[in-house]
């Protein structure tokens, strides 16, 4: 259960004026940035069955549903849907997770796209204070309306992390590349994304964290051929901040903070947000 306030619920672009081929062009009023307050609600269960041997192969299964209510904002409120079934096989130093996915993302309360694919995983932990993990996921994604941006979507990402410390601190680095593929070309894209996190545990109840996230994107043709003149391009820093406290052995509220800066050589992309949430987490 969460509380929200985003200062550019609607990716709002930074100017009031954006240059383009036939001159500087006004933003409309209704696409300016606009802010509001939000109650997210979201639960989430998983289930495990030993395959045999005991801490060999796994078979397993679970769901998420999330949504979210925002003032004056009906139309830009949020819906999402998650299921998943696969198999995970653990071993002493290793665990690999492959599970067969299903998400349906609802946006303003009417249907957005479906999503059919896998996020797998290796995890290699030779030691108990590193760990290396390749990510990669295939998805085929499904448009209700915009079927222009029908395609597939594929990424890799290998990240290592490093805790020390008897309260188990821990510091993370990643490295990744995604393209998707769509029906026109004017949204497919491809780029390249870094990231580095980190986790201060103090008193055993208490962590700090933060991160700090750059993805660009290059996208493969012109969407706007009278006003760009060349494709989109963009880069985008995710910066966040955060602190939990654990409540008992079940309960946790968190706090965090993150900015978004989203860089385009096309104006109308241009834009920043800032987020802070509330949330409290029951786990059982």
């Amino acid at each position: 259960v969460g509380v929200f306030h985003d200062d550019n619920v609607n990716f709002g672009p930074s100017s009031k004026t954006i240059e383009t081929l036939i001159g500087d062009l006004e933003v409309s009023s209704n696409s300016r940035p606009e802010s509001a307050w939000g109650l997210s609600l979201c639960g989430a269960v998983q289930a495990y069955y030993d395959m045999g041997e005991k801490r060999y192969w796994q078979g397993e299964a679970g769901g998420t549903v999330y949504q979210n209510w925002m003032d004056d904002a009906g139309d830009l409120e949020l819906g999402y849907y998650h299921t998943f079934l696969g198999l995970r096989r653990l071993g002493k130093t290793s665990l690999l997770d492959v599970p067969l996915k299903f998400d349906h993302l609802e946006y303003g309360h009417s249907s957005l796209m479906n999503i059919a694919g896998t996020d797998s995983s290796f995890l290699f932990a030779p030691s108990l204070d590193w760990n290396y993990v390749t990510r990669a996921s295939l998805e085929y994604r499904d448009y209700y309306h915009e079927t222009t941006r029908d395609g597939t979507y594929i990424r890799v990402n290998q990240a290592v992390k490093r805790l020390f410390g008897l309260s188990r601190h821990s510091v993370s680095l990643s490295l990744g590349a995604f393209q998707e593929e769509c029906n026109d070309e004017s949204f497919a894209n491809q780029g390249v994304e870094a990231g580095l996190a980190g986790e201060l545990r103090l008193f055993s109840k208490n962590t700090l964290y933060a991160s700090a996230d750059l993805k660009s994107m290059d996208y493969e043709e012109i969407l706007l051929v009278d006003l760009q003149d060349e494709s989109r391009t963009d880069d985008q820093w995710q910066f966040m901040v955060g602190a939990r406290r654990a409540v008992g052995r079940t309960w946790a509220m968190d706090l965090n903070y993150r900015h978004i800066n989203n860089d385009s050589n096309f104006g109308l992309y241009n834009y920043e947000r800032n987020i802070i949430a509330l949330s409290s987490i029951l786990a059982f």
